[in-house]
């Protein structure tokens, strides 16, 4: 595997494709979308609730 907070260039992936040996490459968009998805180096800043109806409330009894 290797990480880069950059991009790699096409050379790069293309040889990488090539090899038998696999090898993963992951560049810094992807490494900041998996950090946020695995809550790693991030907290979460705002959170939102979404709240429903509850459907037996309001019946009539």
């Amino acid at each position: 595997m290797f990480i880069t907070t950059s991009t790699f260039t096409s050379d790069a992936i293309e040889y990488a494709a090539q090899i038998d040996t696999k090898v993963v490459l992951v560049d810094g968009r992807t490494l900041a979308r998996l950090m946020i998805l695995h809550g790693v180096g991030c907290s979460p800043a705002q959170t939102f609730v979404v709240k429903k109806l509850d459907s037996d409330y309001s019946a009539e009894e």
